[in-house]
């Protein structure tokens, strides 16, 4: 519940829907207002699914360069500022990614795995035409800037297996991804859906909430001193466990509905609202 006598030590922010406007373009007008909250000595925090590579362009000296820590990979890397290195990474048990091979073994899907903050995928599976079929002709580009790519993502997890952080499983439906899901439930994994067709699958306990847990227990912050901003589903639990939590205005219905505060959607700078009105 926000409380407005209370001085929040700390502010969780997203990228996607919250930081960036729909053009995917950082709202610079936040940036400065980071800064003020960091120089009182409060704690600003990036969380988001994206691993390192891909939030580097906002990252500069005039950018999020300035915020202490990332919670990313969907809590399975902190990335310290300061070290310029992911300085605690969760990794899936051998066990569970041939778990995953066994499930998705001759189905229609296409899977990314995150090994050292780099997404890796197969080349086939990303034709023009086979991502529309998979509803992701919108991210082209970006598989095309941040995915490396190997010839058989099989064989790469084969030979990777005590190496991987999370895999992401893309669907042609919405059912497929259920049916996934359900298969790999009972499991000892972390399941998260990812718009309408994906399924991220983390180790066991690992989230954007138990990586908000771990870096506030670190900073001796108690989590009602935590402010946490919501935008997708998986914003969800984060926002659960915040002192004060508050959904943008694109965020969807579960998150709006969980939050104490609603505030404007990112391209009329919601995020530069909560710093301004809420947090500072």
């Amino acid at each position: 519940m926000y409380d407005p006598a209370r001085d929040y030590r700390m502010l969780v922010l997203g990228l996607d829907g919250t930081l960036l406007g729909s053009d995917k373009e950082l709202r610079r007008s936040a940036v400065p207002l980071i800064r003020q909250a960091l120089d009182k000595g409060k704690y600003v925090v990036l969380s988001s699914g994206r691993v390192m590579w891909e939030i580097m362009d906002y990252c500069g000296d005039d950018g999020l360069g300035c915020l202490p820590y990332a919670i990313l990979s969907m809590g399975t890397e902190l990335y310290d500022f300061k070290k310029g290195e992911v300085v605690r990474r969760h990794l899936l048990p051998s066990t569970m990614v041939r778990k995953v091979l066994e499930v998705t073994s001759g189905r229609d899907v296409i899977m990314h795995a995150v090994k050292n903050s780099v997404f890796n995928g197969s080349s086939v599976d990303l034709s023009p035409e086979r991502l529309e079929r998979f509803h992701l002709d919108h991210k082209a580009r970006v598989f095309d800037h941040i995915v490396s790519r190997d010839d058989d993502l099989r064989q790469f997890l084969s030979a990777n297996i005590d190496q991987i952080e999370r895999i992401v499983i893309y669907h042609t439906s919405f059912e497929e991804c259920a049916d996934t899901n359900n298969r790999l439930k009972d499991y000892p994994l972390s399941l998260a859906y990812y718009h309408a067709t994906g399924l991220h699958v983390s180790p066991y306990g690992v989230s954007k909430s138990s990586g908000l847990c771990g870096l506030a227990w670190q900073l001796g912050i108690s989590m009602d001193d935590v402010m946490a901003v919501g935008y997708s589903v998986n914003d969800e639990q984060v926002c659960k466990i915040a002192g004060c939590s508050i959904a943008m205005g694109g965020a969807v219905r579960s998150v709006k509905d969980w939050c104490d505060l609603t505030v404007a959607d990112s391209d009329h700078d919601g995020a530069t609202e909560v710093l301004e009105r809420y947090f500072l």
